[in-house]
């Protein structure tokens, strides 16, 4: 069931129009997350979800009702802010309890709520610590405990993790998913970070300059990203102007790809010139014995120009026959600056796009 719908939103600041005819539909008990650029729309929409910003045209509905006009203390919405907003002179039993108290909760059923809520998120020990006191995961936690107390009918998160280091936010993330799952809160959020993004999400936005570039789930996105911008968002490095010749069959100024049908993306269909994309790790190198014997389809010819240690795996630059190509390797195939490769494509992991 929809749950929630914006519809033709227009909303911005002053002059500048940040989102111009916007649609969207989240369904009941999914997460869904926005990712996008900064200044594509993300946060901008989440307030007007929120009603921090009203929007200069179209509707915002939930459960069927127009909440467009509504006042955000007027919503039964969770918010957890990118700094997380706690009041630093309250407790942490009175930081999540404020919208309790805010909603005339009596005391024992105020007790109560407060108390299971720090269960859920392993801070009942730190009930009576101030947020000076704590942590910046554990002030994360108060800032979730109080949007989740509420109870609320739909939770609104503005990069939570954005501000933690990097071992706390992938700790966090579980935790968020795991309660929002638990809760069976439906769930929108906001991110930049495209691994936290899709480890949590159940269907993603990804925005740009204000609109839509593709809403699907992260599996969808990821294998088939509807765009080069998302491609390119997703980790295509390598892109290639073709020329169709006939069905799966593109031209790159005389070297010869296929695709793999299922790898065309519907935006392209009539189009005659189309963008290749192709991830650097999917690339193969084939030795000269391997490429005597093999077809020259899918196949270039390069020279290894810069080479940089990631670790688990060498990046290449490598100057191909048409254009600079970017290529991963395990860390245990070593090439020498100068030397002359020879690169395979594979169809199925090539993507032709707009």
């Amino acid at each position: 069931m929809v749950l929630l719908k914006l519809e033709n939103i227009q909303a911005g600041y002053d002059d500048n129009i940040v989102l111009d005819n916007f649609n969207l539909e989240v369904q009941e008990g999914e997460l869904v997350s926005f990712l996008g650029p900064s200044g594509c729309g993300k946060t901008t929409t989440l307030r007007v979800i929120a009603g921090f910003v009203t929007p200069d045209k179209g509707k915002v509905y939930f459960s069927g009702q127009d909440y467009t006009p509504l006042s955000v203390h007027k919503k039964n919405f969770g918010f957890v802010f990118q700094s997380y907003a706690l009041f630093p002179h309250l407790s942490v039993y009175d930081n999540v309890a404020f919208g309790l108290k805010m909603r005339n909760v009596n005391r024992p059923e105020k007790d109560k709520r407060v108390k299971d809520i720090l269960e859920m998120v392993g801070l009942e020990r730190l009930i009576d610590r101030y947020p000076g006191e704590l942590s910046g995961g554990q002030q994360q936690r108060v800032a979730l405990a109080r949007a989740l107390v509420i109870k609320p009918d739909l939770l609104l998160l503005d990069e939570p993790l954005s501000n933690l280091d990097a071992k706390l936010r992938l700790q966090m993330r579980r935790e968020i998913k795991s309660l929002q799952s638990k809760l069976g809160v439906t769930t929108v959020y906001v991110t930049h970070d495209q691994e936290e993004c899709f480890s949590i999400s159940d269907r993603v936005v990804i925005m740009r300059d204000g609109k839509i570039e593709q809403y699907d789930s992260p599996e969808k996105i990821y294998d088939n990203p509807g765009t080069s911008f998302v491609a390119e968002f997703v980790g295509f490095k390598n892109f290639f102007d073709c020329t169709f010749n006939q069905d799966n069959l593109v031209d790159l100024g005389g070297v010869k790809f296929e695709i793999a049908t299922e790898r065309i993306m519907p935006s392209t269909r009539g189009e005659k010139e189309i963008t290749c994309g192709i991830r650097p790790g999917d690339i193969e190198l084939i030795s000269k014995k391997e490429a005597d014997k093999t077809s020259k389809m899918n196949r270039m010819s390069g020279e290894i120009m810069l080479s940089t240690y990631l670790g688990d795996e060498y990046e290449y630059v490598v100057a191909g026959e048409k254009q600079e190509i970017i290529i991963n390797c395990p860390s245990d195939t070593k090439i020498k600056q100068g030397e002359k490769v020879e690169l395979y494509f594979p169809p199925d992991k090539l993507i032709g796009v707009k």
